[in-house]
């Protein structure tokens, strides 16, 4: 009796075998056809607005092999392109600039909107500089795909993007709601691009490397993109992540940086709204860890006049939030942190300068102040006071303050910040060096402080100048409680006075209480040596 082969597409409903379709395994011959040919079989979806009203959609089957495919191949809606890992290879080798998967614009399912399609389980290479993007949400002109789903695909070698999700020039050409989860991309020149419109998207786990070229490993310009537990290796030559719309990026693991703080950044954030928005919003970077320490954000300002004049800001701005490690919840302590509201809360001293409000010179939000050398100059300062009455639930903690500043001056000792206050919660305090963290043309700078009592605290910036030009400009004000736990090296010790060392709250190593009422033969002051609550003191030598 002779056996005749069933092929799988035989049972009715089952995957497509792109092999029943005259696939070659082997990537001896070309595949494409076979592979066109199956997806022509699934048919077409059709909603109307939503309701079915022509069935379509199938599973794509690629069993284990290396197949070439040299054509684009265009999907519809409701497709499953399914392998069974790295073992399901596709070689792509186009003879022209062409994208490996896009949208099929002679397939729409509703509109000029692809729906539902998932890719999963596979490899696909970029054999040739043609190979322009691995999977992309669009044709760039007559269609584009929304609800995206890449779950355990590795995409490498491809000249474009990896990963493309964008939209159509069309202002409802949208690519809504997508997952990249658990995917490897590699040696792209832009392993992940999501254009405009191309969110929300939400990118879980996986592993990044880039080319030799790439400027980036990532490029967002969509609102809602979050980022969760990718590790990201080697070092593209800018940035790791850029994005111009609010991002959230929490627990990335960064598996190389470069260790000067100006060159690679992890994060480069574009502090502009642009032609298609209206409304930064709020940037999270949170948790994580860096096999080196380098310059963890770095801002760019691409505002134009134009866009300046556009920009509009709705009730509830908040500007950017630096989250490093997992901060206590604590209400914002300075209300105007990210200055967007002129000169509101703040206070010049002296006259050797002038305080203005510079809405051409920011690093985040709207403008900063500035404090510029006027008339003959000489020591002047800005201060922005936190009153008693909101640090009264934080006696006995430590708070944590950031700000952003930005200094253009002919002597870099020209100008300090220093944390004063009245009573013992806060005495004068100018901030070291190390406390800084370059942004660029920007600092990051912080530093902390044990709230032992309830009384006024105010962050001040000097400028002692008589050199026409010189301009210090504050921006960025944020506050935390135990806060920067991921950036040890920037914790600077901390200065009070007390007429005894402390006996509670938390306390860091080299943190010092001077003696406010000194005598000849007494100690000057105590240091902490040993971190903890109420730590370990010792007296320092004798006053003579």
């Amino acid at each position: 009796m002779s056996l005749t082969k069933a092929t799988y597409s035989m049972i009715s409903g089952a995957p497509l075998n792109v092999l029943d379709y005259g696939a070659d395994p082997t990537g001896a011959t070309d595949s494409t056809n076979a592979f066109k040919a199956a997806i022509a079989a699934a048919g077409r979806l059709i909603l109307t607005p939503y309701e079915v009203t022509q069935v379509g959609g199938q599973i794509i089957y690629m069993p284990p092999g290396k197949y070439l495919i040299t054509d684009t191949l265009q999907y519809s809606s409701s497709l499953l392109f399914k392998g069974v890992g790295r073992g399901s290879c596709i070689n792509f080798t186009p003879a022209s600039a062409k994208n490996l998967f896009e949208p099929d614009p002679t397939k729409i399912g509703s509109g000029v909107t692809i729906h539902g399609v998932t890719f999963e389980d596979f490899m696909a290479i970029g054999q040739n500089a043609n190979a322009q993007n691995g999977i992309s949400s669009t044709t760039s002109t007559t269609a584009y795909a929304e609800f995206i789903c890449i779950r355990r695909v590795a995409i490498l070698d491809f000249a474009g993007s990896g990963i493309f999700i964008g939209q159509l020039p069309a202002a409802n050409g949208a690519t809504y709601f997508n997952v990249i989860d658990q995917c490897q991309l590699s040696n792209n020149y832009i392993n992940l691009y999501i254009d405009y419109w191309g969110g929300p998207t939400v990118v879980t786990g996986g592993y990044m490397l880039p080319s030799a070229t790439s400027p980036y490993q990532m490029k967002n310009y969509a609102s809602g993109t979050t980022v969760v537990g990718v590790s990201m290796d080697g070092q593209p030559t800018t940035a790791h992540i850029f994005s111009s719309y609010p991002i959230t990026i929490t627990g990335v693991r960064r598996e190389q940086a470069d260790s000067s703080p100006d060159s690679i950044a992890f994060v480069e954030l574009q502090t502009s709204n642009n032609a298609n928005s209206s409304f930064f919003g709020e940037t999270v970077i949170q948790g994580g860890w860096v096999g080196q320490h380098g310059t963890i954000l770095k801002t760019t300002d691409y505002f134009s006049t134009a866009q300046d004049a556009a920009f509009t800001q709705p009730s509830g701005f908040y500007g950017v939030k630096l989250q490093f490690g997992t901060p206590t919840a604590v209400p914002d302590l300075t209300p105007n942190g990210n200055i967007n509201k002129g000169l509101y809360g703040w206070t010049q001293f002296g006259s050797g300068s002038t305080m203005t409000y510079n809405t051409s010179v920011k690093a985040l939000g709207q403008g900063s102040i500035a404090l510029a050398v006027s008339g003959a100059g000489g020591l002047s300062s800005i201060k922005k006071i936190i009153p008693a009455a909101m640090l009264s639930a934080y006696v006995g903690t430590r708070i944590w303050v950031t700000w952003l500043v930005k200094a253009t001056v002919a002597n870099p000792t020209s100008w300090f910040v220093q944390l004063s206050g009245a009573g013992n919660s806060s005495p004068t305090y100018q901030i070291p060096a190390d406390a800084t963290t370059n942004l660029g043309d920007w600092k990051l700078m912080q530093a902390s402080l044990q709230v032992i009592t309830a009384s006024d605290f105010a962050i001040e910036v000097f400028l002692n100048s008589t050199t026409v030009g010189d301009i210090v400009y504050l921006n960025g004000i944020n506050t935390y409680v135990n806060g920067f736990k991921g950036m040890p090296e920037l914790q600077a010790d901390v200065v009070f006075q007390d007429t005894a060392f402390p006996a509670t709250g938390t306390w860091a190593r080299g943190d010092r209480v001077w003696n406010s009422t000194p005598s000849s033969g007494g100690t000057p002051g105590w240091v902490c040596t040993t971190a903890g609550t109420s730590g370990t003191w010792k007296a320092m030598a004798n006053l003579a």
